[in-house]
């Protein structure tokens, strides 16, 4: 690179004005600080006098609130008012006080478990088109219409007569 005094110049005045820029925002930065700190000077007096004032508010709202006092009434001499009341004293003997309470115990009743044993609730329902046979509560036993259920009491009476069992039985 070839420097010719055309460039030093042109370099020259780019530094200068650079230098003039950053110069000039300085001025600038400094000027706003100093407004900024005025501002927070301003603040800060504002917030002591606000808590002074919310210390003259305590104060006031602490203190029992000044009342009249109350009126005074002329003092009137009175005689002596009658007796109303009369005081009577009777004494009388010491006694003791027995009370008895009788309290009678109330049979317990007795409670017995006894187990019985008892069949199985359960219902199985079969079809006359198929000879599978389900639980009560299956799906697809309330999908059987009525004409061709067969109610069985147990499983194994469904068993003998050739039907087989549902998964929903099998799963029980």
């Amino acid at each position: 690179m070839v420097i010719t005094m055309g460039n030093l110049i042109t370099l020259e005045s780019n530094v200068k004005h650079s230098f003039f820029l950053a110069k000039a925002e300085i001025k600038a930065l400094r000027e706003q600080h100093r407004r900024d700190n005025e501002l927070v000077q301003k603040l800060f007096e504002t917030q002591k006098q606000l808590l002074l004032k919310v210390k003259e508010l305590e104060n006031k709202v602490k203190a029992p609130p000044k009342m009249d006092p109350l009126p005074r009434f002329e003092q009137q001499v009175v005689s002596s008012p009658p007796q109303i009341v009369h005081v009577i004293e009777k004494r009388m003997p010491a006694e003791k006080v027995v009370e008895t309470v009788v309290v009678k115990d109330k049979p317990k009743k007795v409670v017995e478990k006894v187990f019985v044993k008892v069949g199985n609730k359960r219902s199985y329902i079969g079809s006359d088109t198929s000879m599978k046979f389900h639980d009560s509560i299956c799906p697809f036993a309330k999908n059987i219409k009525p004409k061709n259920k067969i109610n069985f009491k147990s499983k194994t009476k469904a068993l003998n007569l050739g039907y087989k069992a549902c998964n929903c039985i099998k799963r029980v």
